[in-house]
């Protein structure tokens, strides 16, 4: 059975997403995982708000991956809390070498590692 996961990140961090297919790919994330991404473009990171195509993403998702970065975005907030109101697990992972931090609203949250053992623990639950 597919289980799809979104991917939240900042423009500068769209490079990730090949990685997360490839760790899919080859099931790393666990068995049946596909990725789910919208493309950025730089201007839509400052929007606050998903537009229909990401929240229809989100819902049909079973969780949100939210790449923490050098920048974290409105927009990234804003998937995230969406997500939340959906009752979707939600996972902020820490990218390599990044200076983000996790907006005050997510604070108190678990960030994993961006590895696959980690990330595939943190969507299972």
């Amino acid at each position: 059975m597919q289980r799809s996961i979104f991917i939240s990140y900042a423009h500068e961090d769209a490079h990730r997403i090949s990685k997360l297919e490839q760790w899919s790919k080859y099931a790393r994330l666990g068995p049946g995982i596909s990725i789910s991404a919208i493309p950025v473009k730089k201007k839509s990171d400052a929007s606050t708000e998903p537009n229909e195509a990401v929240a229809g993403n989100i819902a049909m998702a079973e969780a949100v991956v939210v790449l923490i970065g050098n920048t974290v975005t409105p927009r990234m907030e804003s998937e995230a809390r969406l997500a939340m109101e959906m009752n979707k697990v939600v996972v902020f992972t820490r990218l390599p070498y990044a200076k983000g931090i996790l907006p005050e609203d997510f604070a108190g949250f678990p960030v994993v590692s961006f590895e696959p053992a980690a990330i595939a623990t943190a969507i299972s639950g």
